[in-house]
């Protein structure tokens, strides 16, 4: 019997919001954690989920991650503007 949870295999939206990455030396540390186990330097402030955010395209009501050509949230149903079309742009 397989897991259907990709948590329980180390991926998903939940790892990433507990997880945390040195900068210094690339270690895999727990979100609530300082400073790195392995080498001792501070970690980063920002969570892996809250790094992908901000590189990504995010529906303003939920926080959803979506994809570049929707035009509406799969989660909440938002209708997504497009800042382009809306600042007359490409």
């Amino acid at each position: 019997m397989a897991p259907t949870d990709p948590y329980e295999y180390g991926f998903g939206v939940q790892v990433m919001k507990e997880t945390k990455v040195c900068k210094a030396c690339g270690n895999i540390e727990l979100a609530a954690n300082y400073r790195c186990s392995k080498c001792g330097e501070r970690l980063p402030r920002r969570t892996l989920f809250q790094i992908y955010q901000q590189k990504h395209k995010i529906c303003e009501f939920c926080d959803t991650v979506l994809a570049v050509y929707m035009k509406y949230c799969p989660h909440c149903g938002t209708k997504i503007e497009n800042h382009d079309e809306a600042q007359g742009g490409v």
